[in-house]
Formats: structure tokens, C-alpha cells, sequence
């Protein structure tokens, strides 16, 4: 079995040891919204964490977290308890300006040994996050070189002093969800709160009511051992890794636990939000990284950002062997190849070559294997890059009523995926009725509900660039961008002269910030020399004169990707240093092999 890593990069927005900039020094009196907050995300406290490169790389120096203290006492930010929040979200009383939210998870002894006595000193709330399966020595620990030792984790005594204090709020990090559970045949673990258990030896995967029982009775026993043994009324759960799901947000509801905590890159949190996303703090980052990171977050945050996207298309056809089944070693073939190139978005088709079966478990079509969970998997547990499915509607022609059962299986079995894409026929006019975009609210509805929260979710549409583009675009256009995060054209060929003017004069003139929701990508089953290659690389580095920096190439697999990567490393490629270049084809380089 494949262990599960507790490396949550994907989900997180990771804030590292950096400089301080002495502009940033001072926080005006209202950086944040009203009932705006931000949280911070703690885990071990130690004396002897290493400048850099400790093992435990969620650890932080008692130091740092003192000088961070120290500058947090003095600065115009306000810890605010877990109480404070549910009164503002209540109506009772507003959030005090700039309100910082600074939490601690799993429980361990140096919450009580080395935190405490700080929050007692600068008389700081703090939230701290028990896996009372860990405190009782019911459940095992998903991570052997931290948390070995049971004798690591504070006691009932410990956690009843500080509760007596004032300070401190205790919340639910479940009993036993603190791990990864078999996700899919092939063996891969995953975040246990949001993923359906695989049943190896029934081959088959939890039902929605197993697996919505196994959450609450979790949720539910947590909360009473927490209750009974403080004598508290617990509120909050703080889902492990971050991972958490609309779905299961609303059965931590039912189990009376109506606060949500989760990780998110975007880090500001409204009042009435759902679920409320921490800043994950990796890397032992001193308390000048501290202070510039949370100025970071405000001013340069998820929401603000406007991220490069480069991307590829794949058919899991490819991961096929000549058996007629999965071949894992095909996959790793893949994955080193997809790293070679470096690109940071990965399209996958969800149905095979034969657009009649697809590649995960559901109740609309046959499947053909059961692949998508692990390829979804791999490569951003892998690769860090993001993956979305590419659903075709020409399949639902004859029967728009089945999409939406079809996402809520996709998503179901596919937590971690970061988007889906609809693929049109390049019917602009058929798809963007009152009664279509209707459709489409309603299946991102569908999506969204049984996505990470702790991930930003993207729906978006694919479709191809038709000739009448230019007449119709600016009707089509704002409509589709009030529907869809996201826009990918799709060149069947590269752009000629004609083309390319056209494309200047319907796309140079957007603002940057429309730019930025567009991407285009060439389909590259038409190139058949290599002037065809050459000519895809000049039209997507043109596009980018334009200033799409959203591209991308579809129909790469294992028999092309040597011509990917002579042809289209340039512009493609994010890697930005000769020393992390890698050609996996250096030996393939024929030009005579052109397919």
C-alpha cells in the first residue's frame, strides 16, 4: 500500500522564512474589511528547530514564535478567540480591526509547555485543534518521525489548565480522520475526512451513506470525549490537512459542530464564510518573515493574483498497456515526462478514445478502468501541478439530464481535482441561452459541493476557435465570463496571417484582467512536419505577445512528447533555470520520427 504523505503543499498557501521589507513594517489602522479575519496555522514548538532543513518542517522555533508575539503585542493586529468570531457571525458584536485568528493543531505537549505560557504572557487567544483518538492513545499516528511518541501529545490535566485560563478554545481534529484511507485499487492513501474508502476486498468503494455515517460518528464521538473530558461546549472542528468538502462542512453541522476551519491560499476570512481557511506556516519562518507574510496576504493574496497557466491535454488512454489494463508503469513514464517539461495545469479527458466509456467509477456510462483517481493523484502529489477534467457535452446531447449525476460521481471519487472544463462543439450561440447558463450554474453547484474547499475550485468551458469569433465575441464573451472562471479556445491548426490579425484585434484590446480568464491551446493532432511544430510554437509565443500568457497544447501522450518537448518546451515550459533542465528524450531526438 502506498503511504499517504502528509506534505500538503497542494492544499495550502505556504508561508516561508523571507525578509522584511521596512515598508511593510507598520499596519495602518484597517488593513482588513469589516469582520474580516486572517488565520494563522501552528503545529510543533520547539527550542531546537533547525534555521533550515529541520525534519519536521511544520515546526517553528519558540523564538521565532515568541519575537512574532512580542511585535503581534505592539502592532495594530488583534487575536481574536473562537468566541469572538461566533458573536460577530451572530450579529452580537463586530470583529475588532485587523482580527487575527491564531490556531495549533494535533494536541501536542508543546501547545501546553511552550505556547501557553506566551498566550498567558501577552494574554493572546488561541485556538488548538485535539485529535482525541491521539490524547487517548486510540488511533495511530499518521506521521513516524514527529509524533512517534504518545508522550508528545498534552494531557487532559494540561489542556483543562488552560482551558480555566480564558484563553484558549478547543475544537475537534476528529478521532481517528488524522490519516490517508485507500482511495483507489491502485493503493494511493488520501485525506480520510473527504475521500470514499476503496474496499479492497469487496472491490468496491463506501456507499454515500457509509461514508457520510463514518464522518459524523467520528465528528460526533470527538466531540463528546473533548466535552466531557473539559466540560466545554465544542463548536469548531479543524479538518486534517485542510481537506474538507461543502459535503462534509454540513455534516460537521448535524453533528453540532457549526464552525469549519480548513487551509486556502487566499487567507482572508468574510464572517458569514463557511469554512474559515488558515495560513499554513511551514519552514520555521521567523518573526520578520511573520509579520511581512501577513501583509503579503492582504495585498497579494489567491484572489489577487493573476497566476501563468501553461498546460497540456491527456487522454488516460495512454496509461493503457497492451493487456488492456492500467499499466503503472506507463503512468511513471508519464509523470517523468510531464516533470521534464514543467508545465503547472494538466487537462484530463475523462472519457477513452472511443468517447463511450470513461475512467472512473459512475452510474451514467460504462468505465473503462479505474484510473482517474490515481493519475489525479500522482501528479499533484507528485508534480504539484493542477489537475481538471475535460468533460465533452456532445455526450450529453441526447441526454443533458445525466451531466449532473456524472459530475456529482466524478467529484465524489475525485476530491482533489482543482476544475472541470466543459468542451463545446463551438456552437457559442447554442450554449450561452438564459436556459443553458442556467444548466451550468447548476452542474458548477454540483462541483463545487463535493470539492476541496481547501483548494481553489475552477469551472470553466472549452471551445473552439470558429471563424465568426470576431463578429460575436463581444456579445459572447461577457456572458460566458459571468458563468465560467475560466475560457479555453482551441486552435485545430496554428493561427496563419489572417488568423493571427484577427486574433490581435478581438484579444489585444481586452483588459488584463479578462486576459487573464482566457487561455489557448493548439490540438496538435494536426501537426504533421516540422514546420507544422514550428509553426504551434510561433503561434503561442505570439499569443503571448498579445498578452495571453494562458496557453497551453492538447493531445500529448507517450509516442509525441519527444516532439512536445523539442518544439514547445519554448514557450511552455515554466522552468526558469538551465539548471533544473532535464531532456528525457535526448537519445529520441529524430526528426524522422515526426508522427
Amino acid at each position: 500500500m502506498i503511504k499517504f504523505s502528509q506534505t500538503i503543499l497542494p492544499y495550502a498557501f505556504v508561508l516561508s522564512n523571507l525578509l522584511l521589507v521596512q515598508a511593510y513594517a507598520s499596519v495602518p489602522d484597517s488593513v482588513l474589511g469589516q469582520n474580516q479575519s486572517i488565520a494563522l496555522n501552528f503545529h510543533n514548538v520547539r527550542e531546537d528547530v533547525l534555521k533550515r532543513d529541520d525534519a519536521d518542517s511544520y515546526a517553528i522555533n519558540s523564538r521565532n514564535l515568541a519575537g512574532f508575539f512580542d511585535w503581534l503585542s505592539h502592532s495594530k493586529w488583534h487575536p481574536v478567540s473562537l468566541q469572538q468570531i461566533i458573536d460577530a457571525r451572530e450579529g452580537k458584536k463586530p470583529l475588532p480591526p485587523n482580527a487575527i485568528v491564531l490556531s495549533f493543531d494535533d494536541g501536542l505537549l508543546s501547545s501546553y509547555t511552550q505556547v501557553y505560557p506566551l498566550l498567558k504572557e501577552y494574554k493572546f487567544p488561541a485556538v488548538f485543534g485535539i485529535v482525541t483518538g491521539w490524547t487517548n492513545k486510540t488511533s495511530k499516528f499518521d506521521d513516524e518521525t514527529t509524533y512517534n511518541n504518545p508522550n508528545n501529545f498534552m494531557t487532559w490535566d494540561e489542556m483543562r489548565e488552560m482551558q480555566k485560563s480564558g484563553l484558549v478554545d478547543f475544537a475537534s481534529h476528529t478521532d481517528h480522520s488524522h490519516l490517508g484511507i485507500l482511495a483507489n485499487p491502485q493503493g494511493n492513501e488520501e485525506p480520510a475526512a473527504i475521500t470514499r474508502l476503496y474496499l479492497q476486498n469487496q472491490q468496491r468503494y463506501e456507499t454515500d451513506q457509509e461514508f457520510q455515517e463514518r464522518i459524523y460518528n467520528d465528528l460526533y464521538k470527538s466531540k463528546e470525549i473533548l466535552q466531557k473530558q473539559l466540560g466545554i461546549q465544542v463548536k469548531a472542528v479543524i479538518w486534517p490537512y485542510g481537506a474538507v468538502t461543502p459535503e462534509t462542512e454540513s455534516i460537521a453541522k448535524r453533528a453540532g459542530l457549526p464552525i469549519s476551519f480548513s487551509l486556502g491560499r487566499s487567507g482572508i476570512n468574510e464572517i458569514q464564510d463557511p469554512v474559515y481557511k488558515r495560513i499554513l506556516l511551514l519552514n520555521n519562518p521567523d518573526s520578520e518573515g511573520l509579520q511581512q507574510e501577513l501583509l503579503n496576504v492582504v495585498n497579494y493574496h489567491e484572489g489577487s493574483k493573476i497566476n501563468i497557466r501553461h498546460s497540456l491535454s491527456i487522454k488516460l488512454d495512454d496509461l493503457i498497456g497492451q493487456s488492456g489494463q492500467y499499466d503503472d508503469k506507463r503512468l511513471g513514464l508519464m509523470l517523468d515526462r510531464l516533470q521534464a517539461l514543467a508545465v503547472n495545469k494538466v487537462f484530463v479527458d475523462v472519457f477513452d478514445q472511443s468517447n463511450e466509456k470513461v475512467f472512473f467509477p459512475n452510474t451514467v456510462f460504462p468505465m473503462s478502468q479505474d484510473a482517474m483517481n490515481r493519475f489525479t493523484w500522482q501528479v499533484q502529489s507528485r508534480l504539484s501541478v493542477d489537475v481538471y477534467a475535460n468533460i465533452p457535452l456532445s455526450s450529453f446531447k441526447n441526454q443533458p439530464q445525466k451531466l449532473n449525476p456524472f459530475i456529482m460521481d466524478l467529484m465524489k471519487n475525485n476530491t482533489s481535482l482543482s476544475g472541470i472544463f466543459l468542451e463545446s462543439d463551438g456552437d457559442l450561440a447554442a450554449i450561452t441561452t438564459p436556459e443553458k447558463m442556467k444548466w451550468f450554474d447548476k452542474v458548477k453547484k454540483t462541483a463545487e459541493y463535493y470539492s476541496n474547499v481547501s483548494k481553489t475550485f475552477r469551472f470553466g468551458l472549452r471551445v473552439p476557435l470558429t471563424p465568426d469569433l470576431e463578429s460575436s465575441m463581444d456579445n459572447v464573451l461577457p456572458n460566458l465570463m459571468n458563468h465560467f472562471e475560466f475560457v479555453n479556445f482551441i486552435l485545430d491548426k496554428p493561427a496563419d496571417k489572417q488568423q493571427t490579425k484577427m486574433l490581435k484585434k478581438v484579444f489585444g484590446r481586452l483588459p488584463l484582467s479578462t486576459k487573464s480568464r482566457i487561455s489557448f491551446s493548439i490540438d496538435t493532432k494536426n501537426l504533421k512536419s516540422e514546420s507544422d511544430w514550428k509553426a504551434a510554437q510561433k503561434t503561442l509565443i505570439d499569443l503571448q505577445g498579445l498578452g495571453i500568457q494562458n496557453i497551453g497544447a492538447n493531445q500529448y501522450n507517450l509516442e509525441n512528447g519527444m516532439f512536445f518537448h523539442k518544439y514547445l518546451y519554448t514557450p511552455l515550459s515554466q522552468n526558469d533555470s538551465p539548471l533544473n533542465y532535464k531532456n528525457p528524450f535526448k537519445n529520441d531526438m529524430n526528426l524522422e520520427k515526426v508522427p
